[in-house]
Parts: C-alpha cells; structure tokens; sequence
C-alpha cells in the first residue's frame, strides 16, 4: 500500500478499488483500460490515484511488472487527474514516493522526453490529463541514479508527454516526489 492509499485510508475516504461501478439508472460504467510498458523495473508496483482539488477520489490496486507491463481498467471519470505511484524495491533515499510524470513544463504533448531532458527537467506535471479511449497505452521510462551526495532515487516519466493536468511541481532531480498526497486540478 503506499503512503498516498494509506492516508486516503486514515481518513476515511472510499475507494472504487475492483468494484463495478453503475450509474443511478443501473448502466455500467465505462472503462478505460490503461496500459503501463515498463522495462527496467523489476519487482516494481505502480499504483493509480486520484485526488482532484473538487474532492473527488480514487485508488487503485498496487500492481506488480509482469512481463514488462502493468494493466489496470479505470473507470474512465477517475483517468482526469490521475496519478501512478511507483515502488520501487530497491534503495531509496528520497524518503518519498516517486511519481510518474505525465509532462515535464516546456515539453510538447507527443514530445518523446531523454533521460537528460528528465534529469533536467526542473517542473513537471504527475496529474494525466485522462481519456475516455477504450484502451490507452503509456510507455514508462524508469532510471535509477546516484546524486553526487549520495542520495539514490528513482525517476520515472511517460517517454511520450500526455496531455496533463496542473499544477507544475519542482522537481528533484527529474522526480516529483510525495510523502501523503497529491492532488490534481
């Protein structure tokens, strides 16, 4: 579980979490299957989350890398303003969770995104813009690096900019880091 889920938890916030959701008149949901490619992270989970500034909130199933992807199935009103929280297994100093992000400021949506220009990226967004698609395929870049001071993390971003929400956070050495929540526009 990771810290985000744990706080929605702690206070007392639903979740849709493996639930067929339906509208007041009985009809299902549509659903917006989300596809995450991921090389060079084994043993990692990705987990998805919603936390709009309206209130509205969502948490996904914490799903492991199998065979270089991660699948979920969303309900397409919770894509707005998703975020996808990474564990990463092996040593992390940030002492907080990594997000992807969607879109490093300045980059153009469709723009593919270098691990320099991640690096370097000083603003970036985590908050997806979301899709009413069927299916939408996101390929993830994940680096593991070693500050000059020794401190290890994990940076993580769509190689391919999505469209994406506000607000534009600092980075830290190309990662938005958070240690509760972070909530999308």
């Amino acid at each position: 579980m990771t810290v985000l889920a744990a706080a929605a938890m702690a206070l007392g916030m639903t979740s849709a979490v493996g639930s067929a959701e339906a509208s007041n008149d009985g009809a299902r949901v549509h659903k917006t299957t989300i596809v995450l490619k991921v090389k060079d992270c084994k043993g990692c989970k990705f987990q998805p989350q919603q936390l709009r500034r309206d209130g509205t909130h969502w948490v996904g199933r914490n799903k492991l890398v199998r065979k270089r992807q991660v699948v979920f199935r969303v309900p397409s009103k919770h894509t707005r303003g998703l975020t996808f929280a990474v564990n990463d297994p092996r040593p992390n100093d940030l002492d907080a969770v990594p997000l992807i992000v969607t879109r490093y400021r300045g980059q153009s949506v469709g723009s593919r995104v270098t691990n320099v220009e991640a690096r370097t990226g000083k603003s970036a967004s985590p908050c997806w813009a979301g899709s009413r698609r069927d299916r939408v395929v996101h390929e993830v870049a994940v680096r593991r690096f070693k500050t000059g001071k020794g401190v290890r993390g994990t940076r993580v971003w769509f190689r391919e900019t999505a469209a994406s929400k506000r607000p534009y956070s600092k980075t830290f050495h190309g990662v938005v880091p958070v240690q509760d929540r972070y909530t999308c526009r």
